[in-house]
């Protein structure tokens, strides 16, 4: 994704294909747990027990105790980081073999390393992890375990060093695609991603990729007075993607400056979007208009963050949660319509 060019910036019902792949999906889960490592096997049970239930209310925290916007998804699966404190430190080089689920994927060229303790750490000049329920060399989303559609994902990051490009930080890419772009075996016109970015040069904005590399930002405003992104300290930060029934998506964007994840963390809001068509981005040669929305996407999500050089870690990752929700169950703070 190309983000040095800032002049860019500026009834009947059948089930969700999320519902409907969760047996599938737990039987998958249940087998592998007979192939991992010993010591993650008790990560199965706790993502089992996790699984939505129709009948029953979701509490109102993700695995780590950290508080929802949004109600999970009846049926589907939690994807959550306990598995980066089983193991041992690792550095990955493909699929996390303690991941309970295999979701968890290693690509670009930086390094993902894990320390055996709760934590993840990105290094190098292009790191990054996707949470991707695609078998490997798929992108038929029939293949797919689970689809990320309606998504909220929360996670703890603490900068590691100045270094680092001014438009990397952390950034949460939503509704990507499972390959990537072309030079990964897939299609530069599959990029498909919503973007939210907590930047290094202290701003934050949204982003929407229809074409790998280039992407058009949106909103966004400094968040420290002026100041860079803070090293050395744990931020909070929530990112949603949702459709809305008359086709809209809708982003969200929220903060927890200093609290640490006490109470569920303290949350605010740094901002929303909704794109009803009106938000291009470029799409040249490909199949669909440059104000295409990316109403479902390729249903994986990913972590990234951009060095100019190769100077060791970057970022440092805890208590990431990702979840499909339901956009109807709002748990704190009020609606939100804007541009």
């Amino acid at each position: 994704m190309d983000w040095t060019g800032e002049a860019r910036r500026a009834g009947k019902t059948t089930p969700s294909p999320s519902t409907a792949r969760a047996p599938r999906a737990a039987n998958r889960l249940r087998a592998r747990a007979r192939r991992m490592p010993a010591g993650a096997h008790c990560l199965v049970v706790l993502l089992l027990a996790g699984m939505a239930l129709p009948a029953r209310a979701q509490a109102p925290a993700d695995s780590f105790g950290i508080s929802q916007r949004y109600r999970t998804l009846p049926g589907t699966i939690e994807w959550a980081s306990q598995h980066w404190a089983t193991g041992g430190p690792r550095v990955l080089s493909g699929r996390d073999a303690f991941d309970p689920t295999n979701w968890s994927q290693r690509r670009g060229s930086g390094t993902v390393s894990i320390n055996g303790v709760g934590q993840m750490q990105l290094g190098g000049t292009q790191p990054r992890l996707y949470v991707n329920p695609y078998p490997d060399g798929s992108d038929d989303p029939t293949d797919a375990e689970q689809l990320f559609r309606n998504t909220e994902v929360s996670v703890y990051f603490r900068r590691l060093s100045s270094a680092g490009a001014d438009y990397g930080g952390l950034v949460i890419g939503l509704r990507s695609g499972p390959l990537g772009h072309g030079s990964a075996g897939g299609d530069n016109c599959d990029a498909n991603t919503y973007y939210a970015r907590l930047r290094n040069d202290g701003d934050w904005d949204f982003a929407k990729e229809l074409h790998h590399p280039d992407a058009t930002a949106r909103s966004g405003q400094a968040v420290w007075q002026g100041a860079a992104l803070p090293v050395g300290q744990w931020i909070g930060v929530r990112f949603a993607a949702l459709t809305r029934g008359d086709g809209r998506v809708s982003l969200e964007l929220w903060l927890d400056r200093n609290s640490g994840g006490a109470g569920g963390g303290a949350w605010e809001l740094l901002g929303t979007t909704i794109d009803d068509g009106g938000w291009s981005s470029p799409a040249d040669g490909c199949p669909y208009p440059a104000n295409q929305i990316i109403a479902t996407g390729g249903g994986v999500v990913l972590l990234r963050n951009t060095s100019d050089t190769d100077e060791g870690p970057l970022s440092e990752y805890r208590w990431l949660s990702v979840r499909e929700v339901d956009p109807n169950t709002q748990l704190f703070g009020d609606g939100f319509e804007t541009q």
